[in-house]
Protein backbone atom coordinates (compact mmCIF):
# COMPACT_ATOMS: atom_id res chain seq x y z
CA UNK A 1 0.00 0.00 0.00
CA UNK A 2 2.85 2.34 0.72
CA UNK A 3 4.64 1.70 -2.54
CA UNK A 4 1.65 2.30 -4.20
CA UNK A 5 0.94 5.60 -2.59
CA UNK A 6 4.65 6.52 -3.17
CA UNK A 7 4.09 5.96 -6.91
CA UNK A 8 0.68 8.00 -6.93
CA UNK A 9 2.81 11.38 -5.22
CA UNK A 10 5.68 10.83 -7.91
CA UNK A 11 3.24 10.83 -10.77
CA UNK A 12 1.89 13.98 -9.14
CA UNK A 13 4.88 16.27 -8.60
CA UNK A 14 6.38 18.84 -10.93
CA UNK A 15 8.97 18.99 -8.16
CA UNK A 16 10.71 16.60 -6.44
CA UNK A 17 13.52 16.17 -3.63
CA UNK A 18 15.56 13.26 -2.47
CA UNK A 19 19.23 12.31 -1.09
CA UNK A 20 21.34 11.11 -4.03
CA UNK A 21 21.23 7.60 -2.82
CA UNK A 22 17.62 7.17 -2.97
CA UNK A 23 17.06 9.05 -6.22
CA UNK A 24 17.79 5.55 -7.32
CA UNK A 25 15.58 3.56 -5.08
CA UNK A 26 11.90 2.95 -5.22
CA UNK A 27 9.50 4.81 -6.15
CA UNK A 28 12.11 7.22 -7.77
CA UNK A 29 14.38 4.20 -9.43
CA UNK A 30 12.26 4.29 -12.83
CA UNK A 31 11.88 8.03 -13.25
CA UNK A 32 13.40 10.72 -15.42
CA UNK A 33 13.55 14.17 -15.24
CA UNK A 34 14.03 17.22 -17.39
CA UNK A 35 16.61 19.09 -15.14
CA UNK A 36 18.68 17.89 -11.62
CA UNK A 37 20.16 20.35 -9.13
CA UNK A 38 22.22 18.88 -6.78
CA UNK A 39 23.41 21.08 -3.82
CA UNK A 40 26.21 20.74 -1.34
CA UNK A 41 27.98 19.43 -4.31
CA UNK A 42 31.33 19.88 -3.31
CA UNK A 43 30.90 17.49 -0.45
CA UNK A 44 29.83 14.79 -2.81
CA UNK A 45 32.08 12.31 -4.89
CA UNK A 46 32.11 11.90 -8.50
CA UNK A 47 30.10 8.61 -7.89
CA UNK A 48 27.66 9.69 -5.73
CA UNK A 49 27.18 13.00 -7.86
CA UNK A 50 26.23 10.41 -10.95
CA UNK A 51 23.31 9.20 -8.68
CA UNK A 52 21.79 12.15 -9.31
CA UNK A 53 23.10 12.87 -12.58
CA UNK A 54 22.06 10.07 -14.79
CA UNK A 55 18.40 10.48 -13.93
CA UNK A 56 18.05 13.80 -16.35
CA UNK A 57 19.41 15.66 -19.22
CA UNK A 58 20.77 18.71 -17.52
CA UNK A 59 22.43 19.05 -14.24
CA UNK A 60 23.08 22.01 -12.34
CA UNK A 61 25.63 21.78 -9.73
CA UNK A 62 25.63 23.79 -6.30
CA UNK A 63 27.99 24.11 -4.31
CA UNK A 64 31.25 25.76 -2.66
CA UNK A 65 34.77 24.92 -3.65
CA UNK A 66 36.03 26.59 -0.14
CA UNK A 67 33.85 24.51 1.52
CA UNK A 68 33.70 20.90 2.89
CA UNK A 69 35.23 18.41 0.16
CA UNK A 70 34.65 14.29 0.22
CA UNK A 71 35.16 12.25 2.84
CA UNK A 72 37.50 9.30 2.00
CA UNK A 73 39.32 7.54 5.48
CA UNK A 74 41.87 6.13 3.06
CA UNK A 75 43.06 9.17 1.27
CA UNK A 76 44.85 12.01 3.06
CA UNK A 77 46.03 13.84 0.16
CA UNK A 78 43.92 17.25 -0.23
CA UNK A 79 44.73 17.57 -3.83
CA UNK A 80 43.19 14.07 -4.61
CA UNK A 81 40.18 14.69 -2.54
CA UNK A 82 39.58 17.75 -4.50
CA UNK A 83 39.50 15.65 -7.77
CA UNK A 84 37.22 13.75 -6.61
CA UNK A 85 34.74 15.97 -5.89
CA UNK A 86 32.15 16.23 -8.51
CA UNK A 87 31.84 19.84 -7.59
CA UNK A 88 35.59 20.48 -8.12
CA UNK A 89 36.32 18.29 -11.40
CA UNK A 90 33.39 20.05 -12.99
CA UNK A 91 34.30 23.64 -12.73
CA UNK A 92 37.83 22.17 -13.67
CA UNK A 93 36.38 20.67 -16.62
CA UNK A 94 33.61 23.27 -17.47
CA UNK A 95 35.14 26.40 -15.64
CA UNK A 96 33.38 28.81 -18.21
CA UNK A 97 29.93 27.66 -17.58
CA UNK A 98 30.22 28.56 -13.87
CA UNK A 99 28.28 31.07 -12.67
CA UNK A 100 29.08 32.79 -9.02
CA UNK A 101 26.78 34.65 -6.40
CA UNK A 102 28.88 37.67 -5.99
CA UNK A 103 26.62 39.55 -3.74
CA UNK A 104 26.76 38.71 0.32
CA UNK A 105 23.28 39.27 2.19
CA UNK A 106 23.12 36.75 5.20
CA UNK A 107 26.41 38.08 7.87
CA UNK A 108 28.08 41.25 8.90
CA UNK A 109 30.34 42.72 6.62
CA UNK A 110 33.81 42.16 9.05
CA UNK A 111 32.42 38.83 9.16
CA UNK A 112 32.59 37.48 6.40
CA UNK A 113 35.29 40.21 4.74
CA UNK A 114 37.43 37.97 6.42
CA UNK A 115 36.83 34.88 3.96
CA UNK A 116 36.18 37.20 0.73
CA UNK A 117 39.93 38.80 1.24
CA UNK A 118 41.41 35.19 2.50
CA UNK A 119 39.43 32.74 0.91
CA UNK A 120 37.44 34.28 -2.07
CA UNK A 121 39.97 36.19 -3.39
CA UNK A 122 37.81 39.27 -3.46
CA UNK A 123 35.17 37.54 -5.72
CA UNK A 124 32.50 37.89 -3.25
CA UNK A 125 31.81 41.18 -1.46
CA UNK A 126 28.71 42.30 1.36
CA UNK A 127 25.76 44.65 0.19
CA UNK A 128 25.62 47.59 1.98
CA UNK A 129 23.45 46.26 4.48
CA UNK A 130 25.26 44.34 6.03
CA UNK A 131 26.89 46.78 7.92
CA UNK A 132 24.17 46.65 10.04
CA UNK A 133 24.06 42.81 11.01
CA UNK A 134 24.73 43.29 14.90
CA UNK A 135 23.84 41.47 17.72
CA UNK A 136 21.24 43.27 20.24
CA UNK A 137 22.74 43.47 23.41
CA UNK A 138 23.58 46.00 26.21
CA UNK A 139 24.85 45.91 29.06
CA UNK A 140 27.39 43.21 28.95
CA UNK A 141 30.09 42.55 31.55
CA UNK A 142 33.02 44.87 31.96
CA UNK A 143 35.51 41.53 32.04
CA UNK A 144 34.16 41.04 28.80
CA UNK A 145 34.63 43.77 26.38
CA UNK A 146 34.40 41.10 23.48
CA UNK A 147 30.49 40.57 23.54
CA UNK A 148 30.14 44.33 22.49
CA UNK A 149 27.93 44.42 19.65
CA UNK A 150 29.92 46.58 17.53
CA UNK A 151 33.19 44.42 17.39
CA UNK A 152 31.76 41.56 15.53
CA UNK A 153 34.98 39.08 15.09
CA UNK A 154 36.71 38.29 17.70
CA UNK A 155 39.38 36.43 18.85
CA UNK A 156 39.99 35.35 22.75
CA UNK A 157 43.36 33.99 23.84
CA UNK A 158 42.71 31.47 25.89
CA UNK A 159 46.00 29.56 27.13
CA UNK A 160 45.66 26.08 28.01
CA UNK A 161 46.82 22.94 26.48
CA UNK A 162 45.42 20.23 24.89
CA UNK A 163 45.18 16.88 25.38
CA UNK A 164 44.37 13.02 24.07
CA UNK A 165 41.17 11.81 24.72
CA UNK A 166 40.52 8.54 22.51
CA UNK A 167 41.08 8.88 18.98
CA UNK A 168 40.50 13.00 19.57
CA UNK A 169 41.36 15.73 21.48
CA UNK A 170 39.93 18.51 24.09
CA UNK A 171 41.07 21.76 26.34
CA UNK A 172 39.93 22.44 29.18
CA UNK A 173 40.93 25.73 29.35
CA UNK A 174 38.56 26.53 25.81
CA UNK A 175 35.74 24.51 27.56
CA UNK A 176 35.35 27.12 30.23
CA UNK A 177 35.89 29.68 27.82
CA UNK A 178 33.22 29.09 25.92
CA UNK A 179 31.02 28.04 28.48
CA UNK A 180 30.87 30.99 30.04
CA UNK A 181 30.81 33.19 27.02
CA UNK A 182 27.83 30.98 26.03
CA UNK A 183 25.86 31.17 29.19
CA UNK A 184 26.36 35.36 29.88
CA UNK A 185 24.77 35.32 26.59
CA UNK A 186 22.30 33.92 27.59
CA UNK A 187 21.38 35.67 30.92
CA UNK A 188 21.85 38.96 28.35
CA UNK A 189 18.78 37.51 26.68
CA UNK A 190 20.21 35.76 23.25
CA UNK A 191 18.70 32.58 22.94
CA UNK A 192 20.10 29.12 22.80
CA UNK A 193 18.33 28.63 19.42
CA UNK A 194 20.62 31.47 18.44
CA UNK A 195 23.66 30.34 19.26
CA UNK A 196 25.88 27.55 18.19
CA UNK A 197 29.14 26.02 19.42
CA UNK A 198 31.96 24.48 16.76
CA UNK A 199 34.83 22.99 17.51
CA UNK A 200 37.12 20.69 15.28
CA UNK A 201 37.12 17.92 17.81
CA UNK A 202 34.63 15.72 19.01
CA UNK A 203 36.20 14.90 22.56
CA UNK A 204 35.86 18.57 22.71
CA UNK A 205 32.34 18.94 21.64
CA UNK A 206 31.38 16.00 24.26
CA UNK A 207 33.03 17.93 27.02
CA UNK A 208 31.26 21.49 25.93
CA UNK A 209 28.26 19.71 26.13
CA UNK A 210 27.83 17.71 29.04
CA UNK A 211 28.97 20.87 30.85
CA UNK A 212 26.52 23.05 29.29
CA UNK A 213 23.71 20.65 29.80
CA UNK A 214 21.42 22.91 27.10
CA UNK A 215 19.21 20.76 24.13
CA UNK A 216 18.37 23.55 22.61
CA UNK A 217 22.11 25.28 22.59
CA UNK A 218 23.66 23.31 19.35
CA UNK A 219 27.29 22.08 20.27
CA UNK A 220 28.91 19.97 17.08
CA UNK A 221 31.92 19.44 14.97
CA UNK A 222 32.12 21.22 11.80
CA UNK A 223 30.88 18.83 9.17
CA UNK A 224 27.54 18.92 11.39
CA UNK A 225 27.16 22.76 10.26
CA UNK A 226 27.98 22.56 6.94
CA UNK A 227 24.99 24.51 5.32
CA UNK A 228 23.43 26.16 8.83
CA UNK A 229 23.43 29.87 10.53
CA UNK A 230 23.38 30.97 13.33
CA UNK A 231 23.40 34.74 14.93
CA UNK A 232 27.05 33.64 17.27
CA UNK A 233 29.04 31.61 16.37
CA UNK A 234 31.54 30.46 19.25
CA UNK A 235 34.69 28.40 18.03
CA UNK A 236 36.94 26.16 19.86
CA UNK A 237 39.92 26.01 18.50
CA UNK A 238 41.47 23.43 21.07
CA UNK A 239 44.68 22.55 19.72
CA UNK A 240 47.56 23.73 20.40
CA UNK A 241 50.18 21.37 19.36
CA UNK A 242 49.68 19.82 15.87
CA UNK A 243 47.36 22.23 13.96
CA UNK A 244 47.11 20.56 10.74
CA UNK A 245 43.67 19.40 11.26
CA UNK A 246 42.57 22.21 12.52
CA UNK A 247 43.90 24.83 10.03
CA UNK A 248 42.18 22.99 7.11
CA UNK A 249 41.14 26.09 5.39
CA UNK A 250 38.03 24.47 3.74
CA UNK A 251 36.86 23.35 7.52
CA UNK A 252 37.80 26.62 9.03
CA UNK A 253 35.87 28.48 5.85
CA UNK A 254 32.72 26.65 6.80
CA UNK A 255 32.72 26.81 10.77
CA UNK A 256 33.61 31.09 10.06
CA UNK A 257 30.83 31.93 7.44
CA UNK A 258 27.80 30.47 9.83
CA UNK A 259 28.04 33.39 11.96
CA UNK A 260 25.23 35.68 11.46
CA UNK A 261 26.02 38.53 14.11
CA UNK A 262 29.00 37.54 16.02
CA UNK A 263 32.15 35.43 15.43
CA UNK A 264 33.94 34.39 18.76
CA UNK A 265 37.38 32.56 17.96
CA UNK A 266 38.80 31.08 21.29
CA UNK A 267 42.12 29.58 21.17
CA UNK A 268 45.93 29.76 22.02
CA UNK A 269 47.04 32.57 20.23
CA UNK A 270 51.01 31.70 20.96
CA UNK A 271 50.10 28.09 18.99
CA UNK A 272 49.05 30.03 16.06
CA UNK A 273 51.46 32.92 16.15
CA UNK A 274 54.53 30.16 15.39
CA UNK A 275 52.35 28.62 12.52
CA UNK A 276 53.40 32.56 10.61
CA UNK A 277 51.03 31.72 7.99
CA UNK A 278 48.02 30.05 6.81
CA UNK A 279 44.22 30.89 7.57
CA UNK A 280 44.46 30.64 11.87
CA UNK A 281 47.30 33.21 11.76
CA UNK A 282 45.63 35.66 8.75
CA UNK A 283 42.44 35.32 11.30
CA UNK A 284 45.13 36.39 14.04
CA UNK A 285 45.79 39.32 12.01
CA UNK A 286 42.85 40.23 10.66
CA UNK A 287 41.15 40.96 14.21
CA UNK A 288 44.26 42.41 15.75
CA UNK A 289 43.33 45.14 12.89
CA UNK A 290 40.41 45.67 13.45
CA UNK A 291 40.93 45.56 17.36
CA UNK A 292 38.83 42.27 18.30
CA UNK A 293 41.72 40.64 20.03
CA UNK A 294 41.02 40.05 23.58
CA UNK A 295 42.94 37.87 26.45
Amino acid sequence: MLVDESKKLVEKAGIMGSTLIKSNMPPLHVERFDTVLIDECSQASITLALLGMIKARKWVLVGDHKQLLPVFKSIRDKRLVERLSAFCLMREFYGKGEVWLRKHYRSNSRIINFSCRYVYNGMISPVKECDGIKLEIRNYPREMEFLNPDIPVVFLDVRGEDFVEGRSRANRAEVEAVVRIARTLKRLGIRSERMGIITPYKAQRNRIAEELKDEKLEVNTVDSFQGREKDVIIFSITSTGNMDFVSDENRLNVAFTRARRKLIVVGNAESIEKMSGGLLYNYLMYVRNLNGFFK
